[in-house]
């Protein structure tokens, strides 16, 4: 798996629990 694509996906983890987070 490409550093950028695990990345992509990190980021896209991290912002979903922010949305979570923030609409809790």
């Amino acid at each position: 798996m490409p550093t950028s694509l695990l990345l992509l996906f990190l980021f896209t983890l991290a912002v979903s629990l922010l949305i979570c987070a923030v609409l809790d």
